[in-house]
């Protein structure tokens, strides 16, 4: 039955709704499904690059603002390379010279790390006090100590192409730009065993025992670590792998260059599609796997689609070349000249109206690049700067 609410009166309600703040929207999901609930824990930290070795890039218990923010610190910083790391009182950023250790509460440099010239760093792992940082150029990978960036041990690999993961023995997994995967003992650095793939390593991810790999050729490779790798299944993309993190159930979601965004089934189905859905396309900067939905973010704007069936639940206009960070019920994203957080669920519908899908926004210099993280709080972006702007690094805390 049509809407016998004059225009004005919808005008006032939906003003009267968007006034409301996005506290009285926060547990709102899409059309009344409620979805995650707000995160309480100020104390959280980000210690991968996407949040854990599966690369979901969701905390789901890490408190962060909601209804608006404000600036911790801002300071100006190399052009990152990667996500930011926040673990062990730092901040740990990626540059084209280092690897740079900023404080947590201040913003103060504590130290950087750039061995060669131009090293171009991946983003580190901090692990049971250690940081595993690797490089685009030799040495490759080193371990070091997160109070002062002392080395611990350094593995001369030649280039590193992906950031790594760690399992909970302390060894240490890398992908190298020619093409391997290569187990570091724990303590020494010392080479385990080396597993030749097709194409640099982009991108690894860990779900013990299974690593799954994915290269520049558009291969995504499905390992068994026990004592040695053991390939499970191999899969082809279509394109260079730009995202790829371990869904709930040992699933894989990918997203390659030019194509969609796909779930690849684990199992007996060995890396067949489950589903793949083009609205997803190329994520550029990563995926986050938050809850029942997967969210991915281009220059065509910013997606959710649900992670069982795959269907497009929302989007959100804009160009987000930055990976999103989830937690708790809220998305975190960038585009140009602004950090933006979003309702998980993107709002609920009011009339046909999505309300409370965008929760706020604030001004950077910039656009953020990489990816953001959230910890301690708070909402951790770096930016690239632009002709009359510089590179910085911004944490956000609650309004």
């Amino acid at each position: 039955m049509p809407s016998t609410r004059s225009p004005a009166t919808r005008r006032r309600l939906l003003a009267g709704l968007a006034a409301g703040g996005a506290a009285s929207l926060a547990g709102c999901g899409s059309l009344g499904d409620a979805g995650p609930t707000p995160g309480t824990d100020g104390s959280t930290e980000w210690p991968y690059p996407a949040f854990d070795p599966r690369a979901s890039a969701y905390a789901p218990d890490a408190a962060a603002p909601r209804e608006g923010a404000t600036e911790r610190w801002t300071v100006e910083t190399p052009r990152p390379t990667d996500r930011p790391v926040v673990a062990a009182g730092r901040v740990f950023l990626p540059g084209p010279d280092a690897l740079h250790a900023l404080d947590l509460d201040t913003g103060e440099s504590v130290w950087s790390v750039g061995p060669g010239e131009s090293p171009w760093t991946n983003a580190p792992a901090v692990v049971d006090g250690t940081v595993y940082a690797t490089f685009r150029e030799p040495p490759g990978a080193v371990a070091l100590d997160p109070e002062d960036g002392t080395e611990v041990w350094r593995a001369d690999l030649g280039p590193v192409s992906a950031p790594p993961v760690v399992d909970d023995d302390g060894r240490c997994y890398v992908g190298t730009r020619d093409g391997r995967l290569v187990a570091l003992e724990a303590g020494t650095g010392e080479v385990a065993w080396s597993y030749d793939l097709f194409g640099e390593v982009v991108a690894l991810t860990f779900r013990p025992p299974t690593l799954v790999v994915g290269t520049t050729a558009g291969e995504v490779y499905a390992l068994y670590e026990s004592d040695g790798p053991r390939e499970l299944w191999r899969r082809k993309v279509g394109g260079k792998v730009v995202a790829l993190a371990q869904a709930d159930g040992g699933d894989t979601l990918v997203s390659a260059f030019g194509g969609k965004l796909r779930r690849l089934a684990d199992g007996a189905h060995t890396g067949s599609d489950r589903w793949s859905n083009r609205d997803g396309g190329t994520a550029q900067g990563g995926i986050a796997v938050a809850g029942d939905l997967v969210f991915g973010g281009n220059l065509a704007g910013l997606t959710a689609c649900g992670t069982r069936e795959g269907g497009t639940e929302w989007t959100a206009s804009g160009e987000y070349p930055a990976g999103p960070a989830a937690a708790g019920d809220t998305v975190y994203a960038g585009r140009e000249g602004e950090v933006v957080a979003f309702a998980h669920s993107g709002g609920f519908g009011v009339e046909g109206f999505a309300v409370g899908r965008q929760r706020w926004s604030h001004a950077v210099s910039g656009t953020p690049l990489e990816g953001l993280a959230v910890a301690d709080g708070a909402v951790i972006a770096a930016t690239g700067g632009g002709e009359d702007e510089e590179s910085r690094t911004y944490v956000l805390d609650p309004a």
